[in-house]
């Protein structure tokens, strides 16, 4: 929860580059009282996407090693890098300039 908000208030420093959270389908109805937790604006973070995979295909497709992962992709979508549990801005965005 804290890296999401980190990303949310560190927003302007990720330009344009879109943002994708996405969590487990048994997590779907909490979203909603996530993002209100957290004060999480969407109409201020345009390339910030919230979702929920209902089909669960995301836990065949990327193997999570710890919450939060976060994957950071250039913009050819060619993955630079994956962070489990502990991530800084800073680090993100040195990958995600790559």
């Amino acid at each position: 929860m804290m890296a999401t908000k980190d990303f949310y208030e560190n927003k302007d420093r990720f330009g344009g580059s879109t943002i994708f959270f996405i969590t487990g389908d048994q997590l779907w109805d909490q979203l909603a009282g996530f993002m209100r937790f957290i004060n999480l604006d969407l109409s201020q973070a345009p390339h910030f996407i919230i979702s929920a995979d209902q089909s669960n295909l995301t836990k065949d497709l990327f193997e999570a090693k710890g919450i939060p992962q976060v994957m950071v992709y250039n913009k050819d979508k060619v993955l630079q890098k994956v962070f489990h549990q502990f991530i800084t801005i800073d680090s993100v965005l040195t990958y995600l300039s790559n």
